[in-house]
């Protein structure tokens, strides 16, 4: 099988869009809740987490750390600090964090919290996975990814991210040829995590009750792990999870392990589940105008009347250009 994951590059914004819908023929038979979608500025960047990124710091003291480090000990360490941080100033500014793990990440020593002295090479631990999830989600670098169940929602934090509003065009950067969304078919990580092993399947699923946290409901937002990352991390290999989804996809697909373990039949879109759907940043504004007719924009998806605002002035330096049809 080919590890190099499909690249689809569509020529206007229509085709785009159209083309990210879960009811198009190509998902096969996908519905909402099928498929991961992540939005980002440039196609050229791989799907890092913040935390193995080398120009982002991970922790918020005088000692911390950028990201991508290679060892497993010191790496674990900055993100449990980050972590620990963010939930004890949330707790000195009584905002109370209701996720499994809160109270647990409030203590000093995780060799406590974990009953384990080498906690770092199990790091992230099943019972701090949805703390870790909010902290993501308000910015604190972890080992997470952000995902949405909304391919419009996630072409919108692509063009967002690749429009420069104060000069009313498209960022530059001999990166920023094109934008991107990349969409990972859940169905096929949902079936081999069904299969019993004596370890657990490498790629995760996370969320978190969205109830009581306006953002992440309005953005159908969700997270992917690498439970697999300190080991190539170890290995000193490169990180990334489109990686990491291909490799898994190699191994169950390799001596047919699939039927053997009564998977008999492929009912995701490819036998490489993620793909990436690209448009070049030449049509930003277009796209980000679409998207705001077709009711998608920072008011929406960040509720807030302030947002709103910042919406309206936003939206305010797109370009005025009709989408053009396929």
């Amino acid at each position: 099988m080919n590890a190099n994951y499909t690249v689809r590059t569509s020529r206007t914004v229509k085709s785009f869009l159209d083309y990210l819908l879960p009811s198009a023929s190509h998902w096969k038979s996908a519905i909402r809740g099928d498929l991961a979608y992540r939005g980002q500025a440039s196609s050229s960047w791989s799907l890092v987490p913040k935390a193995f990124r080398r120009d982002v710091v991970v922790g918020y003291g005088l000692g911390a750390k950028t990201g991508g480090l290679d060892r497993v000990l010191p790496q674990a360490q900055s993100e449990f600090e980050a972590v620990h941080e963010f939930v004890k100033a949330a707790d000195g500014a009584g905002l109370q964090i209701t996720e499994t793990g809160g109270r647990l990440l409030l203590q000093e020593d995780p060799r406590h919290i974990f009953s384990d002295p080498d906690w770092e090479y199990a790091w992230p631990q099943e019972e701090v996975l949805e703390t870790l999830a909010l902290a993501q989600h308000h910015g604190v670098p972890t080992r997470l990814l952000d995902f949405t169940e909304d391919p419009l929602m996630a072409a919108f934090f692509a063009a967002s991210e690749a429009w420069d509003p104060k000069e009313g065009k498209p960022r530059e950067g001999s990166d920023r040829k094109y934008l991107a969304v990349w969409v990972v078919d859940l169905r096929f990580l949902r079936a081999i995590s069904s299969i019993r092993n004596r370890y657990p399947e490498r790629i995760r699923e996370v969320r978190v009750p969205r109830a009581n946290n306006s953002y992440l409901h309005a953005q159908l937002g969700f997270f992917l792990v690498d439970r697999g990352a300190n080991d190539i991390i170890a290995r000193r290999e490169p990180l990334s999870l489109e990686s990491a989804i291909a490799q898994r996809a190699e191994f169950w697909h390799y001596g047919d392990r699939l039927r053997g373990n009564g998977i008999r039949r492929q009912t995701w879109f490819d036998e490489l589940p993620i793909k990436k759907v690209r448009i070049s940043t030449d049509q930003t504004g277009e796209l980000l105008r679409e998207l705001e007719n077709r009711g998608v924009s920072r008011g929406t998806l960040m509720p807030s009347l302030d947002r709103v605002v910042e919406s309206l002035e936003f939206q305010r330096t797109f370009p005025y250009t009709a989408v053009t049809e396929t």
